[in-house]
């Protein structure tokens, strides 16, 4: 990808800084200004539950994944067919904005959302622990991913055909790991829908029992 704007050129490792720029700007901007204009509209504390900033975030990262694909998709097809004589793909690096300004949003609703869920949901004694679990949750994640990762170099790539994660992203096939990603969020998502719509609020649940 070029990775040039004018005269600067953008040093491939700091691309993401667009995603940590993002929740800098826009974090404060969501708790000043959307989340009073939503408390107006939905008559509840912070415009939302803290469950569905949560579901918001999900969707984010899905969304983000899709985008990653159908860019990576764009790109390669690019690069195969219309690659310039310095071997640059003429295509620019800002593609790829749009996925990491969803991933902010992932951060902005999701991890702030799950760490007011624990600090409001969890017994005083168990805070810490709960917490604990986001972390625990992103290892996990991390695992799962590489366990992915196998089973696609163990499957593709046979017979003559090209492994989706070659070492030469122009001849794999990158996008087609990005959408059983999103294909796998998905049906997590739907699992959290289903079981938030019978989770009670523990300020909820308190006011019934009285």
């Amino acid at each position: 990808m070029d990775r040039n704007i004018g005269n600067f050129e953008i040093h491939a490792g700091s691309v993401s800084v667009i995603t940590l720029i993002a929740i800098g700007i826009f974090l404060p901007f969501y708790d000043q200004v959307i989340s009073p204009l939503l408390e107006k509209i939905t008559k509840q504390e912070q415009g939302l539950t803290t469950l569905q900033r949560i579901g918001l975030g999900h969707g984010s990262a899905i969304l983000s994944v899709v985008v990653a694909g159908l860019v990576e998709k764009r790109r390669r097809a690019l690069a195969n067919s219309m690659v310039d004589s310095k071997g640059v793909a003429p295509m620019s690096v800002m593609w790829l904005a749009p996925q990491f300004l969803l991933i902010a949003c992932c951060h902005i609703f999701g991890t702030v959302g799950y760490t007011e869920f624990f600090n409001k949901e969890s017994p005083n004694s168990m805070r810490s622990i709960s917490n604990s679990l986001l972390c625990l949750n992103l290892s996990a994640g991390s695992n799962l991913s590489t366990f992915i990762v196998n089973i696609v170099h163990s499957y593709t790539g046979k017979q003559g055909e090209v492994d989706w994660l070659d070492s030469d992203i122009n001849k794999g096939r990158l996008e087609y790991f990005y959408f059983i990603i999103a294909g796998m969020a998905m049906l997590n998502l739907c699992y959290f829908i289903y079981c938030a719509h019978r989770y009670c609020y523990k300020a909820t649940s308190l006011k019934g029992y009285k």
